[in-house]
């Protein structure tokens, strides 16, 4: 087994009883946005790229982090991948996504659009959100990166691009659902010290005879910089090595609920921080699940490490 010390148990008793008192005065508060991260130059995070519904519109907002500025936003938003304009390889041709803009040099743009053209509450959209941004460097020079709102590719042998779903709210309103945030269980390996060009945070966990091929480990909301003092702990994450499979589970807190999972597991180090293109995914989980569970074949030689990143996204409630 893992023998790490395990920041979770450190603080599982008073988070208890905080999380008791906020459930008991909890009652129904607005939805939170559906929020993206856009990876600029495929694992670049530069900002991200958020959904939205009241009972008349729909909005979706490009908004950049750091010093990364928009330059265009191209938006595609159908019921399915067949109603997005396409090459006939499959590769999306942003030029004839239905909206587009130019832009110079700001860090968020609003589309605000009618959303009885696009479904009722319940129903499941498919939106692609392309953007262009740039920053200046160290040196002087402006770097110029293209941008996808993470999510799953478009197409699997073709460029990078990906899509992502959104269901419908019921007039923005939801049951306890405050906001929305990104986790990862925490690891021995930070993503952005590999050395495989990842810049954002997360950790990989290592599986071998050192760290154990059992164990562990908190799962933290937020933690932004890889500083879990400014995180939220919403849960657990186990796996365990059978000799033939490994089993992982996601395991949270009352008070939070999973509505994706993402997993990555192999001999080699991770190279991209776009959890959709980890290999593993579960999206669109029902709401208020809780605990989701994978069980993965892997065929490894005899002291050969398994390097694992578990990333989900959070409803707080």
């Amino acid at each position: 087994m893992n023998t790490r010390i395990n920041p979770c148990k450190l603080l599982w008793a008073p988070f208890w009883l905080v999380l008791a008192s906020v459930l008991f005065f909890s009652g129904q508060l607005f939805a939170a946005p559906q929020c993206q991260t856009l990876f600029a130059g495929q694992t670049l995070d530069a900002g991200e790229v958020c959904v939205d519904n009241t009972g008349e519109d729909l909005t979706v907002t490009f908004q950049t982090s750091g010093d990364w500025l928009l330059e265009e936003t191209h938006l595609f938003i159908g019921s399915s991948l067949d109603e997005m304009p396409r090459t006939r390889s499959g590769n999306p041709q942003v030029g004839r996504f239905p909206f587009q803009t130019q832009l110079d040099g700001v860090t968020s743009y609003t589309y605000t659009l009618p959303l009885g053209d696009y479904g009722v509450a319940g129903d499941t959209l498919v939106i692609a959100a392309h953007a262009v941004v740039y920053r200046m460097t160290a040196d002087g020079s402006v770097q110029s990166e293209t941008g996808w709102a993470d999510g799953d590719r478009i197409r699997e042998k073709g460029n990078w691009a990906t899509y992502f779903t959104y269901v419908i709210q019921d007039g923005g309103v939801v049951l306890g659902c405050a906001s929305k945030e990104t986790a990862f269980a925490y690891g021995d390996q930070p993503l952005n010290e590999l050395g495989t060009g990842i810049n954002r945070w997360g950790w990989q966990i290592t599986l071998d005879a050192d760290f154990g091929y059992s164990g562990t480990q908190p799962i933290y909301a937020g933690a932004g910089l890889n500083d879990i003092t400014k995180g939220t702990l919403v849960g657990e994450l186990t796996y365990d090595y059978n000799g033939s499979n490994v089993y992982v589970t996601f395991s949270l807190l009352p008070g939070f609920s999973l509505t994706e999972t993402h997993l990555y597991l192999d001999t080699t180090y991770v190279t991209t921080g776009a959890p959709g293109q980890f290999g593993h995914l579960h999206d669109n989980l029902p709401v208020g699940t809780t605990f989701d569970d994978y069980l993965i074949p892997v065929d490894i030689q005899p002291g050969e490490s398994l390097y694992l990143v578990a990333h989900a996204t959070v409803c707080m409630e």
